[in-house]
């Protein structure tokens, strides 16, 4: 008796049916670090660090953002460039901890020149 195929199976096989599995990066050769042995629970870490850089970059971004606006109204020059300095401090903390890409930090001289370009200095 044959049993029915799942969705999931069918759209599996249409998709190679199409050839859309043809010519995948890697294809037909060994898993690189197969040979590694590893730690029980080993990916759910993997995983848990991967999810908590998220957050983290999650709450970076939005303090980045929520202190761009302050930046933009900020009365002089010296108060622009500290503050970027101050992004830039905890863009590294957070660089040095990510598992994720890292994030750039800011150029103060391009902060400074929107700054100015806006003239929202003081409002």
């Amino acid at each position: 008796m044959r049993r029915k195929e799942t969705l999931a199976e069918r759209r599996i096989r249409e998709a190679r049916e199409r050839g859309l599995f043809d010519g995948l990066e890697g294809t037909g050769e060994p898993i690189s670090d197969l040979h590694i042995e590893r730690p029980a629970g080993w990916w759910a870490n993997r995983l848990l660090k991967t999810e908590r850089s998220k957050l983290k970059r999650s709450n970076l971004d939005h303090t980045i953002q929520s202190s761009m606006a302050q930046i933009w109204r900020l009365p002089s020059e010296l108060e622009v460039r500290k503050r970027v300095v101050e992004l830039n401090a905890l863009i590294r903390d957070y660089n040095v901890v990510t598992n994720l890409d890292p994030r750039d930090l800011l150029d103060a001289t391009e902060v400074v020149a929107t700054w100015r370009r806006l003239g929202l200095a003081g409002t």
